[in-house]
């Protein structure tokens, strides 16, 4: 996973530029407006939310292609619990498009063992992405975890991800810091 992780640190400044000159312009496009317009019509507390649904599959495109072309063992393979597949390790990827934060969110089903996790800063104005933080990790080596996964009997359409403070050396941070706070760790976006 470090060569994987290594490989994405020297992609990284490419598939965010890619996304921005390329991708971004695409999609407002086909929406016929700019973001900053697009973004007058999403309720205040589902910015993030809406960043996610009309961003992930352009910026998950961008960063497939940049690590693909480099890496030929890593393939796309989305099942129910995960979206890549690495030599023969699947894992599952989240982006989160609220900045520095502690959480990832996903649906109730359950996952693989390795996660590639994002995080991103978006300009309101312009809608290119200015800040990342990415980080792979093996669920299976830390308190972290993906919470309730059912509620009534039902799969949970929503759950969370954080990690502990002790959790930190079972990261491999790819790009941006892990602070330790009181509890959880906390993932700060960096400039790419």
């Amino acid at each position: 996973m470090q060569t994987l992780a290594s490989t994405i640190k020297s992609q990284m400044a490419q598939i965010i530029g890619d996304f921005n000159e390329v991708r971004l312009p695409a999609l407002e496009k086909a929406w016929g407006r700019t973001v900053a317009e697009q973004r007058q019509f999403w309720d205040h507390d589902q910015i993030s939310v809406e960043y996610s649904k009309n961003f992930s599959i352009p910026l998950n495109n961008c960063f497939f292609r940049a690590i693909n072309t480099k890496l030929p063992k890593f393939i796309e393979k989305t099942t129910r619990g995960s979206d890549y597949v690495y030599d023969v390790e699947p894992i599952e990827d989240k982006n989160a498009f609220n900045g520095t934060g502690q959480s990832w969110t996903g649906n109730g089903f359950g996952k693989c063992d390795w996660h590639l996790l994002k995080r991103f800063e978006v300009d309101p104005v312009t809608g290119k992405i200015v800040k990342c933080f990415a980080m792979l990790v093996d669920l299976s080596k830390t308190q972290g975890a993906w919470g309730q996964k059912t509620v009534n009997g039902k799969t949970a359409q929503r759950v969370g991800l954080k990690f502990l403070v002790g959790d930190v050396d079972n990261i491999i941070v790819i790009h941006g810091t892990v602070v330790k706070k009181k509890k959880y760790l906390e993932f700060k976006v960096e400039p790419v």
